[in-house]
């Protein structure tokens, strides 16, 4: 008997998983051929795919997808392969996705979207992509939070720029009566509070 194929390490990862996340596809392809299940998920419900596209492997994400990759598969607390490469700033891997027909509004379960995730991490080419493609700018998550909201709260300027000049509404509050200056505000970041005053935020 030969080792079994879909085995998991501690860590609760298949070979499969492993070779994906490193961007072998020479590996992932000699897998899927002894018979790895491509749509095997984690303890934390992530496949093989979306370990690829967390670290922007987008010749691994094209093999495992034109192989049968689950492309709207959902992880524990709902993101997806577009999610987690627009999270980390694999512009390529974004729009290779958007390409096959990902909906680019896609939410985690706490309505959180494809564009916070880029707007709350700074990566703005990941964000003018989304937008491009038709990202709805104000859209709000649970909590009420807009892309402009997480990107001043998190300090990132150029993401703000970018999200205000392609016109994202500065004065949206969350459900607590919060709006982007006020998030700045508390997290201390002076200069985009300057800069939204700049803009027209209101007090």
């Amino acid at each position: 008997q030969g080792a079994d194929i879909n085995a998991k390490n501690k860590g609760d990862k298949t070979a499969l998983m492993f070779a994906s996340q490193n961007g072998h596809t020479a590996t992932v392809a000699l897998l899927l051929n002894q018979g790895a299940d491509i749509n095997a998920k984690n303890k934390g419900d992530k496949t093989a795919l979306m370990f690829a596209s967390q670290n922007g492997h987008t010749a691994t994400v094209e093999f495992l997808l034109a192989k049968g990759a689950d492309i709207n598969a959902k992880k524990e607390g709902g993101e997806t392969a577009l999610i987690l490469a627009a999270k980390n700033g694999h512009t390529a891997t974004v729009e290779f996705l958007l390409a096959k027909g990902v909906d680019v509004n896609t939410k985690n379960y706490y309505d959180k979207t494809t564009l916070m995730f880029a707007s709350q991490n700074g990566h703005t080419a990941a964000i003018l992509v989304l937008l491009a493609k038709g990202a709805d700018i104000n859209a709000k998550k649970e909590g009420g939070e807009t892309a402009l909201m997480l990107a001043a709260q998190n300090g990132h300027t150029a993401a703000m720029l970018v999200l205000l000049a392609k016109g994202a509404d500065i004065n949206a509050k969350n459900y607590y009566k919060k709006t982007a200056l006020m998030l700045a505000a508390e997290n201390k970041h002076t200069k985009i509070v300057k800069l939204l005053k700049q803009v027209g935020a209101k007090e």
